[in-house]
Formats: structure tokens, sequence, C-alpha cells
């Protein structure tokens, strides 16, 4: 089950996400008094193989097919893909962390939380952003898993602070202002 920001329920997975950074983090709190890992640092492009396209591929042609309203069903296509991408994605990473689907209950019923790691919480220092993991997970990790999962959120967080600075046009106000080395066009169109 994933849940809105205002649910104060305590997610059972976590998935840490950075937008310009292949991987990402998956923190597991399902199984307690096991030995399997916790903190699970993935590269989309192990997780969202051809597997995972080929489910997607073969549900949206199912959409684009199905209904007696076309115009729509149309209409609607986008968040049904969105829908169609989340869930195959969350199988993917189930499947990635052992959980064969239909042989145990355990991922199916769990609560999940996406963390996308932007805007304000990349702004955040090194020890605010630590201090932010251990206030997210502290009830539910262990103080060694907290401190990894910190790190590795640190690293990750660097990583897209970096890709952030190196795409096009992502010191627009440095454009504007006459202060940064690229250029920009700006334009409006006319109607």
């Amino acid at each position: 089950m994933v849940f809105g920001p205002d649910d104060q329920r305590t997610a059972e997975l976590t998935l840490c996400f950075f937008p310009h950074v292949d991987e990402f983090i998956v923190v597991d709190a399902r199984f307690r008094d096991s030995k399997r890992p916790r903190i699970w640092v993935l590269k989309a492009t192990d997780v969202l193989g051809d597997e995972f396209r080929r489910r997607v591929e073969s549900d949206f042609s199912r959409l684009l097919r199905g209904g007696d309203r076309p115009f729509l069903r149309l209409m609607g296509l986008p968040q049904e893909v969105e829908g169609l991408i989340r869930m195959h994605g969350l199988r993917s990473i189930l499947e990635y962390l052992g959980d064969q689907p239909g042989v145990s209950d355990q991922g199916s019923n769990s609560t999940v939380a996406v963390f996308f790691c932007t805007g304000p919480f990349l702004a955040l220092d090194n020890q605010h952003m630590r201090r932010a993991i251990q206030k997210m997970f502290a009830e539910l990790l262990p103080p060694d898993d907290v401190d990894e999962c910190a790190e590795h959120v640190i690293r990750l967080a660097e990583c897209e602070r970096a890709a952030q600075d190196t795409t096009p046009g992502s010191d627009v106000q440095g454009m504007i202002r006459g202060d940064s080395d690229r250029y920009g066009t700006l334009w409006q169109m006319e109607r």
C-alpha cells in the first residue's frame, strides 16, 4: 500500500529516489529479526530491466485497446500509464529484493513510502541530512543501519547535486543575470 504525505503511518519499505542519479535506496524494515539486509542501494537499470519493460508494454497495449469510449480512455491514459509504471516498478523492486509474487504476503501488504530527494532536502548540509535520516528511521532500524543509510543518502545527494549542476539550463537565474557562461533563449509564442 502506498500512502500520501498526510498519512502518519510508518512505512515498512521506503524508496529514496534521486531523479538525476541511476542509483536509489530501499530501506526494508519488514523483517526485523532477519539477517536479511535492511538497506539496499540499487541501480535503476538493474531493477527496471527487460521484464519490467515487457510488463509495462503489455499492459499499455491493453489500455490502448480497451474500453468502449476511446476518447475518454485516451484522455485518462497518462494517469493510467503512471499507475502502471508505479505498480510494475514496485513489483520489480520487490522481486529484486527476493520477494516472489504470490509466495509471500509480506511484500504485497507492506506500506511503502516514496521519498524524492530534491529541492530543500538537497540544500541541507551533511550534518542536518544525517539528523533527518536518523529521525526518519530511528524507530525502524538498528543504529548501525541508520548510520549506513545516512551515509548512502549523503553520497547520493552529492551525486544528485553534481548531476543537477551539469544539466543544461540548471542555472537559469545565472543565465538571466548574465552570471553564467552558458546562454539561454527566452521567447514568447505569439497567438
